[in-house]
């Protein structure tokens, strides 16, 4: 982050990444409940929107349950909620094109994941060791490359294998038609 100008407000940390616009780059880590993200910020007199979690931004934040992020982010960098062993639920918004690698790895409270349809990238490892995963909803175009760097295994057959998530019952597919297709859990 060397470069960056950094600003803090209620706890988090907010760098500079384009003239209007910050990333969430630190939060501290005695957080605890429920932690909403703002769509906007101001410092100094400037406005900035939150367009970006950051690498590793809530990382260890292990007593965060809940995290509310704004409309504003497209990008939830590597790492960012990295073993946030409380984490029960986060919003992923509309908008969001990537998820990082191993964005929630380790998250092992996390019940349910809903990834939206403008999301166009996960990276491998993204939801490892999210021991507590039972519903994950993925929009149908993620089935492609992306689809098994997510879990760490994927049979040939259309079971998903989803070693350290033995919690997983449900993983619901959502088609173009905006039909919902069910996965067979193993």
């Amino acid at each position: 982050m060397s470069g960056k100008r950094i600003f803090k407000i209620d706890g988090i940390s907010y760098a500079v990444i384009e003239e209007h616009s910050v990333e969430v780059s630190c939060v501290e880590r005695y957080r605890n409940g429920t932690v909403i993200v703002p769509e906007v910020v101001e410092n100094e007199g400037a406005v900035y929107r939150v367009t970006k979690i950051g690498y590793s931004a809530f990382s260890v934040c292990d007593k965060v349950t809940s995290v509310t992020l704004p409309k504003s982010v497209n990008v939830i960098d590597e790492a960012a909620f990295k073993l946030c062993s409380s984490l029960v639920s986060v919003n992923i918004p509309e908008g969001v094109k990537v998820i990082g690698y191993e964005a929630f790895w380790g998250c092992e409270k996390l019940k349910s994941l809903f990834i939206p349809d403008s999301v166009v990238e996960v990276k491998p490892r993204s939801l490892w060791f999210c021991r507590s995963l039972e519903t994950l909803s993925i929009p149908k175009h993620l089935l492609g490359e992306e689809y098994p760097k997510m879990f760490p295994k994927r049979s040939n057959n259309r079971s998903v294998q989803c070693r350290w998530m033995d919690s997983l019952k449900q993983c619901l597919v959502r088609l173009p038609s905006g039909e919902i297709e069910e996965f067979d859990v193993n």
